[in-house]
């Protein structure tokens, strides 16, 4: 197990972090909730825009769908007891309460078991890649009623904004094989036919972000070979301007030829 190597509060004295404790800290950047808290309710850290990484204890029994509501930015969740980190995968567990708030407690409640922890997400995301891509959508958020018309791109915007994220937790899962966290092969298969279905737009868009977990999805991009040549050198006009996204697509674009053989291997 990882240690727990920064801690915010020394206080633990405390069970519950109350209702909108923390709403819309803009200086708390990484945070641990102290030993001893069992509940977190609602909008206690919603809106900290620049909330990265937190800490929770494993004392936690009771957490608020809206915890985080608005917490784009963060990062991490690491799940803790005494000075050792129980979760293996911060980062997904981030993105799953972010995905699935509704199911918050779920999560966080599964994360140090890493066998029901993937069970869950495996299950969570096979229906949400099933879903409806407008789910959600909401024109009055997008603009307000006086802005909205039903031709304008704001849905197109919220559904080309969904699938990158649904690519996303794909490539994360795929990547948490490494670390022995098998895939059904059915639901691997489901998840590499997404990817492939989009492999030109969506799935390659998500390999244009950037932050420090690019690069590791882009591996397994380019490990699927879910694109052709023809594909690869089309795509070189999207990435011109990045080195290493550059340097992959035209690998595979010349790879027919047997001039060059791709070094990512799943």
């Amino acid at each position: 197990m990882a240690t727990r190597l920064w801690r915010r509060f020394t206080v633990i004295n405390m069970t519950t972090i109350k209702k909108k404790a923390h709403l819309g800290d803009r200086k708390i950047v990484n945070e641990t909730i102290p030993e001893g808290v069992t509940t977190i309710e609602d909008w206690a850290y919603a809106h900290c825009k620049l909330l990265n990484k937190i800490y929770i204890s494993d004392t936690v029994v009771s957490i608020s769908p809206k915890t985080f509501d608005g917490c784009d930015n963060l990062q991490e969740v690491f799940i803790y007891k005494g000075e050792d980190v129980l979760n293996d995968n911060p980062h997904l567990l981030a993105l799953s309460i972010k995905t699935w708030a509704n199911d918050i407690k779920e999560f966080v409640l599964a994360a140090s078991d890493s066998g029901r922890f993937y069970s869950i997400f495996d299950l969570k995301l096979t229906k949400y890649l099933e879903e409806n891509d407008d789910v959600g959508f909401d024109p009055f958020l997008a603009g307000g009623e006086e802005d909205y018309e039903d031709d304008d791109n704001d849905i197109d915007l919220f559904i080309a904004k969904r699938q990158i994220e649904k690519c996303i937790l794909i490539y994360e899962r795929i990547l948490s094989e490494d670390a022995g966290h098998t895939i059904n092969k059915d639901t691997k298969d489901s998840y590499i036919e997404y990817l492939k279905l989009r492999r030109t737009t969506h799935a390659f868009d998500a390999l244009l972000k950037d932050d420090i977990y690019v690069s590791p999805y882009r591996k397994v991009y380019f490990a699927l070979d879910l694109i052709s040549a023809k594909e690869a050198s089309e795509l070189l006009e999207v990435a011109r301007d990045d080195k290493e996204l550059s340097s992959m697509l035209i690998n595979v674009s010349i790879k027919e030829s047997g001039d060059l053989i791709s070094e990512f291997k799943l």
